[in-house]
Formats: C-alpha cells, sequence, structure tokens
C-alpha cells in the first residue's frame, strides 16, 4: 500500500508540477507514430552524498499483450506499484465490449475517455476523475479515447468490495 501511495503522490506531483507530456515520436510495430510514445515527470532524488536534486523523465509505453488485435493501446507498468500501471489509447480508438481485467480505479491524466456500461448508460471522463471498474465478469463496458488527445490513465489494482 506504502509503495502505491508514493507512486500515487509522486504522479499527483508529475500532474500538479505542470509536467508536460512527451514530444517524442515513438515507432510502434514498424509503423511511425505521430503521437507521443512517452509521459514525462519530474524525479526529486537524494544522491549519495545527501543532496536532493531534480531529474526530468519519461514513461515509456509499450505494446498490450492482452488484446493484439486492438491497434492504439499501451501500457507502462509502475515499478515498485504492485501492479499500478498507465494506460494510453490513442484518441479515436474504441475498445470493444470487455471485462476490467482486476478490480482497479482509473484516473484520468490525459484526455477523455467514454465508457459505455452493459446497460446502455454512457459516462465521459475528464482529466483528474477516477472510476472504479469493478466489472470483472459479465457483459464488461466498452471504452473509447475521444476528444483530441490521446487518453492516458493511471490504474491502480485494489481489493474487490463487496456489495452490502
Amino acid at each position: 500500500m506504502k509503495k502505491t501511495m508514493t507512486a500515487l503522490c509522486a504522479l499527483v506531483f508529475i500532474w500538479g508540477s505542470g509536467a508536460g507530456f512527451g514530444v517524442q515520436a515513438g515507432d510502434s510495430a514498424g509503423v511511425n507514430m505521430a503521437t507521443p510514445e512517452t509521459l514525462s515527470y519530474v524525479h526529486l532524488y537524494t544522491d549519495p552524498g545527501g543532496m536532493t536534486h531534480f531529474r526530468d523523465e519519461k514513461f515509456k509505453f509499450h505494446t498490450k499483450h492482452r488484446n493484439d488485435s486492438l491497434t492504439g493501446f499501451t501500457y507502462h507498468d509502475i515499478a515498485g506499484a504492485r501492479g499500478a500501471s498507465l494506460v494510453k489509447l490513442k484518441k479515436g480508438v474504441v475498445e470493444d465490449w470487455h471485462n476490467a481485467p482486476r478490480t482497479q480505479f482509473a484516473v484520468v491524466i490525459q484526455g477523455e475517455v467514454e465508457i459505455t456500461a452493459g446497460d446502455g448508460e454512457v459516462r465521459r471522463l475528464e482529466p483528474g476523475e477516477i472510476a472504479l471498474l469493478d466489472d470483472t465478469t459479465g457483459k464488461g463496458h466498452k471504452t473509447a479515447a475521444t476528444g483530441d488527445q490521446d487518453h492516458i490513465a493511471l490504474m491502480i489494482p485494489v481489493t474487490p468490495v463487496k456489495e452490502q
């Protein structure tokens, strides 16, 4: 839990500091991508002499193997955060019906996402909004990256909560 909270606090620092999203174009599966394949963040660290410093770093996004048929979906596992990861869905991409791979919070970092529940209700989430994805069985949901930017979210796995 402490490591997950540390990662979340670091990401809040990244977001609140005004650190920009990456501008480096990547090459995925031999296709030149025109959009960023990295997410920039500020790393505050202590050197061996005890002095603290800032260093600019980047999360690199990789192809997700859970659904090879979907193009435009990439991820970055956050080291030391017990399953927390960043996911990116290219603008305009729609993930067809699927279940959450585990119960997890999704914190929207960039772009807009539209989630359609099995009953047809649609919710649009923007940066700073949070959703608990707990539909690990049943019909599942659809996800669409809407707006003019790629959708990036921080996924934080949690223990499923039983209905009361």
